[in-house]
């Protein structure tokens, strides 16, 4: 019996994947094991391996999967300024339900619901991972990343307009006036854990309102100080530190602490949005 000793989901999924593939290549000398399961067709692009089940995939899906992932690469080198040229493997299958998984180690796990509308969240974490030294001990910084490199339109989700990415669709959410009347369809995205909180305190809750804040944050830093300055943080805060040290880092590279970009950021992007909603409602 294997007991994995983490509060951190994402991270327990990727030991177990990482077991596993040790396995694999024990007892295959590659990662058969996973495509054994995953089904033996692969689909091959320039820079992804795509395992699937033939009777889930028609020939035409699994093309246009494979076009979708060279273009979001493409993209995410591109926003990440970054060079990226290796092969990523895909395991696709019904099981994973919702829950998608990057183990860069291995590859991408995802499911056929998830890969038909495909935003690059789980390939921006392998191309992290590969290009900026790993895997960062505070997932509010690895899963900002991952929804900051997002190619996403949220019009489906929209109310009032399309968002191009999570920092829009972010000053939206958060800059609605709060209501007794009957719920918005977007509040579930309202986060009440600040970034500050969740890199002091080393947590990360995994709501959909703490994904979107952290990757709404990134942008925001990225857009006022650079994606260098950004990749400079992710490399200066790799490992766990004080928060003390947090600080140092945030004032070196930005010219604030922590606190004072988060009040900077809230202020642009929630209560100015609040001010022209009100404004624009009389």
């Amino acid at each position: 019996m294997i007991f994995v000793f983490t509060k951190n989901p994402r991270k327990a999924i990727s030991l177990i994947l990482r077991l596993v593939c040790c396995l694999g290549m024990l007892f295959f000398g590659s990662c058969d094991l996973f495509s054994t399961h995953y089904g033996k067709t692969c689909y091959r692009t320039e820079h992804f391996k795509i395992y699937y089940h033939e009777d889930e995939f028609t020939p035409q899906e699994i093309k246009q999967i494979g076009a979708r992932k060279e273009y979001l690469r493409k993209y995410i080198n591109n926003t990440l300024e970054t060079h990226f040229d290796g092969v990523i493997d895909v395991y696709l299958d019904w099981y994973l339900g919702e829950n998608p998984n990057a183990e860069y180690t291995v590859g991408v796990f995802e499911s056929r619901r998830y890969v038909m509308d495909d935003d690059g969240h789980e390939i921006a974490h392998i191309m992290v991972f590969e290009t900026l030294g790993g895997d960062c001990d505070y997932d509010v910084m690895t899963e900002g990343m991952a929804v900051s490199l997002e190619y996403v339109d949220f019009s489906e989700n929209a109310t009032g307009g399309n968002y191009q990415n999570a920092l829009e669709m972010y000053a939206r959410i958060m800059s609605m006036p709060d209501t007794s009347e009957e719920e918005n369809e977007l509040d579930w995205y309202k986060c009440d854990t600040s970034i500050t909180s969740q890199f002091y305190d080393r947590y990360f809750d995994y709501s959909s309102g703490s994904y979107l804040r952290a990757g709404a944050f990134l942008i925001y830093l990225r857009s006022h100080w650079g994606i260098k300055k950004v990749k400079q943080l992710y490399g200066e805060l790799m490992q766990y530190t004080s928060s003390e040290k947090i600080d140092q880092t945030f004032k070196e590279l930005f010219g604030a602490t922590l606190p004072e970009l988060e009040m900077e950021f809230t202020r642009l992007y929630v209560t100015e949005e609040r001010k022209k909603n009100q404004a624009g409602s009389k």
